[in-house]
């Protein structure tokens, strides 16, 4: 608003309600002080005016939806990135002995043609590797053997690579995680799991007779349960 022009309306005010009349001459502190009421009015229209405007709320713009999680019957071309994080990928638990990680009297070693389904697997899931041990010793070499593939790297946790001393300890332990799909190598250890885990692939003979599996899925190798999840 014009402060001379608000200036002017107010003394002309006062003339017409005869405060001040024209022919008289005014104190020179009277033109100061009508200044200082009307940069005071002018102020306390303003704030008054910003006082019933609304407030302008500010928001964040609303971030991209998050990506689909990867089904488990898709192809490849619906595979999650590596750099996803465990709470946003399906978790998959997997027995290991006999598919992934041999354990005999002369040691401990990987199924050398398993280890590109599990590096697959680990980018596509977040995975739990359940071994079933004897000793400490074959605990630890499993995690080196681990370690000198790159399944840390792609997204396999340590503290997800599990043991065990039972097969019925590991039923137990996948009963816990209660995963999204569970790889199992032990027929007994499906039967008791069917209530708890809502998919189900064993790995082993496709001629086996054992009711126990006759109503999941049968694989022959971690690659084929690589292939039926989506990797190729």
């Amino acid at each position: 608003m014009d402060l001379l022009g608000l200036h002017q309306k107010i003394m002309a005010f006062l003339m017409r309600a005869h405060i001040i009349s024209p022919q008289k001459r005014l104190h020179p502190a009277f033109g100061w002080v009508a200044l200082v009421v009307s940069i005071t009015f002018v102020y306390f229209m303003t704030m008054r005016r910003q006082r019933r405007q609304p407030a302008r709320l500010h928001t964040n713009p609303t971030p991209p939806q998050a990506e689909q999680l990867p089904d488990r019957n898709r192809t490849n071309a619906t595979r999650s990135s590596s750099s996803s994080s465990g709470a946003s990928r399906r978790k998959l638990s997997v027995a290991t002995n006999g598919i992934l990680v041999r354990i005999s009297e002369k040691g401990v070693c990987l199924v050398d043609e398993a280890v590109p389904a599990l590096l697959q697997l680990c980018q596509g899931f977040d995975i739990y590797l359940v071994t079933q041990c004897n000793t400490d010793q074959e605990e630890q070499q499993v995690l080196s053997l681990l370690g000198q593939t790159s399944a840390f790297e792609l997204g396999l946790e340590r503290h997800k690579v599990m043991f065990c001393s039972t097969a019925a300890g590991r039923g137990s332990m996948i009963r816990q995680l209660s995963p999204f799909t569970h790889v199992e190598v032990n027929e007994a250890v499906v039967s008791s799991l069917k209530p708890h885990v809502r998919r189900i692939i064993f790995v082993g003979n496709e001629q086996t007779t054992d009711t126990s599996v006759s109503d999941v899925p049968v694989k022959r190798s971690l690659q084929e349960v690589a292939a039926a999840l989506g990797f190729s």
